[in-house]
Parts: structure tokens; C-alpha cells; sequence
């Protein structure tokens, strides 16, 4: 038997008068490399805090220590693990420490605080940060550990989706039925098509693994969108490549709920899954806070 906390949770409601949250059990993350090293919340004394766990040995040990406890966490690929550093008020930064543990380090330097709007991470350890601000959602982006820079900002509320494999590609998500419902950029910020959700609600999930295309460009990896689009009443499975554009599987549809919402988890802020780090909240190739 292990020694593992003995709650993971999520908050999944917060009354901001009286203080409380309300906690639901989740799986660990893994990591996609070595899915036998695991990341999960546990209680300590009361608080939510992040644990490291090797499911080949049974080891756990602790990783944070806060306050008020730490609810986001994600590892990427290379078992290093991520977690959010937030204030009260839910603006903060993203923190990194490696499984075997050491000391904590910023995940991205110098993009200043803000609340997580979507972490992902490359193949190569290339990392996308989004963060939101009064202004809106911007998105950073630098070699794990490393200076990040800006790469996006957008007005209003946005939601960092993903990374591609090889790091050639970025996935931003607004509103599901706005004109820019899913939009696909190069790490320059140059727009490569803007996917609208006018004709049906749309939402992006994230990039598949990389894999090799040697037809369209040899010895590189062409990233591949999954998403869900609405249409007739039904949600549809859809794919997007530059090559193809949007394709919809209308093979793979299934009926709405009864309160109408899509089959697909809801990020941070309820437009989409969190980033391909994808933190996990007590939120390919990143943490998979998912």
C-alpha cells in the first residue's frame, strides 16, 4: 500500500461570501511518456495540495505547500510537474518542479500574473501559456524554464486549447457560436484560418500525438485539430488539418443533453478543455492538468 493522500479533488462550487468550496473526486494526470508517474490533489490538514505519485513503487510525496492549498496542476511528457501559484482572487503564475522533486521554478518567466487560461507543452519542450487579464486573454510562449514571450492578445474572453506536437501551431478557442469560435495560429501570432461557429456551436479539444505525414511534409509531424461542432441538433465529431480544412464525422454524432450542453469537458472558464498541458483542477504532450 502506498501513502497517498486521501482526497483528490476539484472545487466545482465556491460561495464568495462565506468562503467555502465544494470538492469532487478526479483521476490523477499521468504522464504520456511514463503513465505509471502520476500527479493528483490530496488533502492536507484541511487544504487541497499537490502530490507526486509512482504507481510502479506505490511512492507519493508531497509537492506544495500553501496557505490556502493549490487546486491546478498538470505534467507534461517529460514528468515534469506544473502547478498554479494563485491568489485569492485566482490570478497567479505557473510553477514547475521535476517528479523526483527539487526546487520550484517559474514555468515561463516574465509574462506576469493572470488567471490560467490554458497550458500546453510541445514534444520538444516548448511551452503556450494563456493567461487573462481586465484586457483579455493573452498567450505566451518559450522554452520550459525559459523567457516567454507574447505571442497573442485578444479583447474579451479566450481560452488557450492547445499546442501541436512539434510546437508549429496554436489553438485558440472564444465563444462556440462567434465568428472566431476556433482559431489557428502560427507561434508568431499569424492567423492560419479562423474556424466560425455561426452555422452551429464549435469547440476545439486539442491536437492528436505527432505523427509522421511523409505525403505532405516529410519527416514532420501535420498537426490534426479535434473538435465538436453542432449541427441539426446533434453534436458531431469534426477534424481540422490545413490540408483538409474541417471535416465533420457525422458517423460519430450523438443527441445534446437535456440542458443542451456538449458532451466535452469545459475548461477553466467553460469554453472548452483546458490546454495540452491540460491542468487538472482539485488544469499531445503537455501537463495534463488537463
Amino acid at each position: 500500500m502506498s501513502d497517498l493522500p486521501a482526497v483528490p479533488a476539484t472545487p466545482v462550487g465556491r460561495d464568495s461570501g462565506l468562503g467555502y468550496q465544494v470538492y469532487r473526486p478526479v483521476l490523477p494526470a499521468t504522464c504520456r511518456r511514463s503513465p505509471g508517474l502520476m500527479v493528483l490533489t490530496g488533502d492536507v490538514d484541511g487544504r487541497c495540495e499537490v502530490f507526486a505519485w509512482d504507481a510502479a513503487t506505490g511512492a507519493a510525496r508531497q509537492v506544495t505547500d500553501r496557505p490556502y492549498g493549490t487546486l491546478l496542476y498538470a505534467i507534461d511528457a517529460d514528468a515534469v510537474i506544473w502547478w498554479f501559484d494563485e491568489d485569492r482572487n485566482g490570478r497567479g503564475t505557473w510553477w514547475i518542479q521535476p517528479f523526483s522533486g527539487g526546487p520550484d521554478t517559474p514555468g515561463l518567466t516574465g509574462t506576469g500574473p493572470g488567471r490560467p487560461c490554458g497550458l500546453a507543452v510541445s514534444d520538444s519542450g516548448t511551452v503556450a501559456l494563456g493567461l487573462g487579464d481586465e484586457h483579455g486573454l493573452r498567450v505566451h510562449l518559450g522554452p520550459r524554464g525559459g523567457a516567454g514571450r507574447e505571442v497573442l492578445r485578444t479583447d474579451g474572453h479566450g481560452l488557450l486549447v492547445d499546442l501541436a506536437p512539434a510546437g508549429d501551431l496554436l489553438a485558440v478557442a472564444r465563444g462556440a457560436a462567434g465568428k472566431d469560435a476556433v482559431t489557428l495560429l502560427t507561434p508568431d501570432g499569424a492567423v492560419v484560418e479562423s474556424l466560425p461557429g455561426t452555422d452551429g456551436r464549435l469547440w476545439a479539444l486539442g491536437f492528436a500525438p505527432g505523427r509522421s505525414t511523409p505525403e505532405l511534409r516529410p519527416g514532420r509531424s501535420t498537426p490534426e485539430l479535434l473538435l465538436v461542432a453542432e449541427r441539426d441538433g446533434r453534436y458531431v465529431i469534426a477534424t481540422w488539418r490545413a490540408d483538409t480544412g474541417l471535416e465533420l464525422h457525422r458517423w460519430c454524432s450523438f443527441d445534446r443533453h437535456r440542458d443542451h450542453r456538449p458532451l466535452v469537458p469545459a475548461g477553466p472558464h467553460g469554453t472548452g478543455p483546458p490546454g495540452p498541458a491540460r491542468p487538472q483542477q482539485a488544469g499531445h504532450r503537455g501537463p495534463r492538468p488537463a
